[in-house]
């Protein structure tokens, strides 16, 4: 058995990085251009499941099999919450940021932003949505 590390994979672009070019004017990603890319950053450890960036804009959650990794704007590592999650299907953050949803195969877990839970829900969920102006979850 091999240690899987947890990498996402920062795409530099040299037009997006040097100009606020309008995104229609850029090359598409294809066999010929690929070789240009390059990992950049690591972050945390396992095996990614999901990512999502607070609405603020300022905090970036990254879900493993091994937990909750939080990263400022500039990748650095703010906090850290250990959970034990066999598979994330989706990830989002509350409209004010300060619930991030986690579904998985089993349940719905809503963590407060200290990374408390606030609760769960253990039946099967296929889907959920945060209401746009309010901290409701919507599942289906």
């Amino acid at each position: 058995m091999f240690n899987k590390s947890l990498t996402l994979i920062f795409i530099l672009i040299s037009a997006i990085i040097s100009s606020a070019q309008d995104v229609r004017t850029l090359e598409p990603i294809t066999e010929k251009n690929g070789s240009e890319l390059h990992q950049v950053g690591q972050l945390g450890r396992g095996e990614a499941y999901n990512i999502a960036w607070k609405p603020d804009g300022e905090t970036l959650a990254v879900v493993s099999n091994a937990g909750v990794w939080l990263y400022d704007a500039d990748f650095d590592q703010i906090d850290y919450w250990p959970y034990d999650y066999d598979y994330v299907w989706e990830l989002a953050w509350s409209p004010n940021g300060m619930r991030l949803a986690i579904l998985t195969d089993e349940s719905l877990t809503v963590l407060r932003s200290d990374g408390s839970m606030a609760y769960e829900i253990s039946v099967p969920i296929k889907s959920f949505s945060w209401h746009p102006f309010d901290n409701i979850v919507i599942i289906a």
